[in-house]
Parts: C-alpha cells; sequence; structure tokens
C-alpha cells in the first residue's frame, strides 16, 4: 500500500510527509519531565528545540541519546537550538562522524 511501510519511512520519503511549506510541530516527551520540539521540514537534517531549564538530573545524556538515534536512524544530522530560537543552533549531531559539536 502506497504511504505505508513496515519499518519506518526511508528518509527519502520525509520530503512527502512532511513538505517544506510545513509550519507544523511536533511535540515528543522523551522523559516525563523533558519535551522535544520536532521541526520536520526539510530532509537535510532534522531540527529540534527544547527548554534547557528542563535538563536535570541526566536529562543531557537522554536527550544526546534521542538526537543520536534520531540521526542515525535517518542518516541525517540533528540540530538542537533553545526553545523558539531555531536560528540559534547551539548543538550538532553529525551521524557520519557519530560525534556531537558546538558551532563556532
Amino acid at each position: 500500500m502506497a504511504g505505508r511501510w513496515r519499518d519506518p519511512p526511508p528518509p527519502s520519503a520525509a520530503k512527502d510527509l512532511f513538505p517544506a511549506d510545513s509550519l507544523g510541530t511536533l511535540a515528543v516527551w522523551i522523559t516525563p519531565t523533558i519535551r522535544i520540539n520536532v521541526f520536520p521540514s526539510g530532509v537535510e537534517d532534522v531540527c529540534f528545540d527544547f527548554d534547557t531549564r528542563e535538563i536535570a538530573d541526566g536529562g543531557l545524556e537522554v536527550v544526546g541519546q534521542f538526537c543520536r538515534d534520531v540521526g542515525r536512524r535517518l542518516a541525517r544530522p540533528v540540530t538542537l537550538s533553545h526553545e523558539g530560537d531555531r536560528t540559534g543552533v547551539f548543538l550538532t549531531y553529525d551521524p557520519a562522524t557519530d560525534t556531537f559539536e558546538s558551532p563556532s
């Protein structure tokens, strides 16, 4: 059936699932206290933002692992920014090198 996959859709399907002009946001609660906002508006990378005040007691490791899992699965870089400021990326995960980098 078109549009249905047994496994998660391939990265190339993202353009059909989330059009570039889409302004939608997907909120994902990765723990009971940490919400990450996903902006599925392109196929080059995956953009997230979150409220850094929600990070405590190992929360940064949880966010990092979530970004790593998504980046690896989609084979796309993952960018993190402060909630409400998608232009201010403070951390990027690169699945090609399996590293996190802070923009200069």
